[in-house]
């Protein structure tokens, strides 16, 4: 688990993730709605905790649990399915 994707993994994590991708009813895109649920996390330790500016870091492997969603509107791309029932939003002028 990291806070930005350049930084070093501070946790090892586990989480069911789930999307929902609804057109938009004028056509213009889709509602993306990812949903964390379940989630579990281990502290590595020695690693720095996260958002911090100090020289903090964990001196145990601390565990804990979390849940998140997030909405994002994505315009301008074709919704496409392969077999195995995944999605994929393919942006407007890329083959598909």
């Amino acid at each position: 688990m990291t806070d930005e994707p350049t930084q070093t993994p501070w946790a090892l994590d586990d989480e069911n993730r789930s999307y929902v991708v609804v057109p938009s009813q004028n056509g213009s895109g889709y509602t993306v709605t990812r949903y964390d649920l379940n989630g579990t996390f281990t502290a590595i330790v020695g690693r720095q905790h996260p958002g911090c500016k100090d020289d903090g870091t964990f001196e145990t492997a601390t565990t804990g649990t979390w849940s998140g969603v997030w909405t994002q509107q994505v315009t301008g791309a074709r919704l496409t399915t392969t077999r195995t029932r995944r999605c994929r939003l393919i942006p407007p002028g890329t083959a598909s």
